[in-house]
């Protein structure tokens, strides 16, 4: 049987031989590092926006195999929406941030209120400039 085998030159070193014949041989994925306490904190800031502005769409989703999220939709925007996650504290005093879908932070989970206005300001700075 003839193999086929790839060799290619990277930074004046071959790289090894692919052999394209063989199986190729899966790493089992992990499922990523969800925090316990990450749907009641989202759950949370859900109320908190709820109670700010009662005009705001937002729901919890729990996609299988991600970290929960909130969807915020503003209807009156022509269905502007952003999406929030939660991301883990670095200690047991520490409950975490809630941070945008791009990583940036939000606010700590212990301010939900101070929080749920800066999401509040984000979006209606976004719709002014839609």
């Amino acid at each position: 049987m003839l193999r086929r085998t790839s060799r290619v030159r990277h930074g004046g070193e071959a790289a090894p031989a692919l052999d394209f014949d063989r199986p190729h041989e899966r790493r089992p994925t992990r499922p990523p590092r969800h925090d316990p306490d990450a749907t009641q904190h989202l759950e949370n800031l859900r109320a908190a926006l709820g109670q700010a502005s009662p005009g705001l769409f937002v729901k919890l989703e729990r996609p299988t195999g991600c970290p929960p999220r909130l969807r915020i939709t503003v209807p009156e925007l022509g269905e502007l929406s952003e999406t929030i996650h939660h991301l883990p504290g670095q200690g047991s005093e520490d409950a975490g941030y809630y941070a945008w879908a791009w990583g940036e932070v939000v606010g700590p989970v212990l301010r939900r209120g101070e929080t749920a206005i800066a999401v509040l300001r984000f979006l209606a700075a976004r719709g002014r400039h839609a």
